[in-house]
C-alpha cells in the first residue's frame, strides 16, 4: 500500500469519502425492522446492560429509554448491542468539546468505537480516530453511520489507492487495525531514540532540526 505524504494529524473529516448508504457501514448482518418484536426486546435487553454498566461511571446522566424513531442509531445494519452501546453514548457524553461555540462554526466531530462495551468505548469529540484494533467499529454522531474501513485507512495516512474491494467486511477490518501507519510508527521510534541518546539530531540549513 501507499502511504500520502506526512503531514500534522488530521481529523476524520479529512478523510471522508462519499459513500452508499446501504454499504456506508460494512456491516455482515442486517438490523431488523422497526416493527419487529423481536428485535425491539433484543435493543431493549442490550440498551439495559448498556445503561448499568455505564450509570456507574456517569451516575448524573439522565440514560432515559429512545423512542425508536429518535434512536441515534436508527438505520444503523449492525447488532442489537452495537446500536444499543451508540445510544448509550450520546447521552453519557458531551458531543462538543469545552471550547465550542455550539454555532454554525462549530467544528466538533464526535466518534466512539462501539465494538467495546459502552463503559470501555473510546470516545473523541475533536474529531480524532480512537485507536484502532481489528475488531474496531467507529460510529460518527455527526454523519450518523459508521465509518468505513477505506476511510479509516485515510485516516492513518494511507493513500487513496489503497484497494479493499476484493476483501469481505472482516477481513477489512482486520487490516485496518493491524495496518498502523508506518511513517507515524517511524517517528515515533525516532523521537524515543533521540531522548535516549541513540540518534543525534543534525541540523541542515535547508531543513532546520531533524533526526
Amino acid at each position: 500500500m501507499q502511504y500520502m505524504l506526512a503531514s500534522g494529524v488530521g481529523r476524520i473529516d479529512d478523510s471522508l469519502l462519499p459513500v452508499r448508504p446501504a454499504a456506508c457501514d460494512d456491516a455482515e448482518s442486517e438490523a431488523a425492522g422497526e416493527n419487529d418484536v423481536d428485535d425491539l426486546f433484543e435493543h431493549v435487553t442490550e440498551y439495559k446492560k448498556a445503561r448499568d454498566a455505564v450509570i456507574k461511571m456517569y451516575p448524573d446522566s439522565e440514560l432515559r429509554m429512545f423512542d425508536a424513531a429518535d434512536r441515534p442509531s436508527r438505520g444503523i445494519r449492525e447488532t442489537a448491542r452495537i446500536r444499543a452501546t451508540i445510544d448509550i453514548l450520546t447521552q453519557a457524553h458531551d458531543m462538543h468539546m469545552p471550547e465550542c461555540s455550539r454555532k454554525s462554526e462549530c467544528r466538533c466531530h464526535a466518534l466512539a468505537d462501539v465494538s467495546q462495551r459502552a463503559d470501555r468505548a473510546k470516545f473523541h469529540v475533536d474529531g480524532s480516530v480512537p485507536t484502532l484494533t481489528t475488531g474496531s467499529r467507529i460510529f460518527s454522531y455527526k454523519l450518523r453511520r459508521m465509518l468505513t474501513s477505506e476511510e479509516l485507512l485515510l485516516s492513518m495516512g494511507y493513500s487513496k489507492k489503497a484497494n479493499l474491494t476484493p476483501f469481505a467486511a472482516t477481513a477489512k477490518r482486520t487490516l485496518v487495525g493491524n495496518g498502523y501507519c508506518v511513517p507515524v510508527c517511524a517517528l515515533a521510534v525516532a523521537a524515543v531514540a533521540t531522548v535516549a541518546g541513540h540518534v543525534t539530531a543534525i541540523k541542515s540549513r535547508d531543513a532546520g532540526d531533524r533526526v
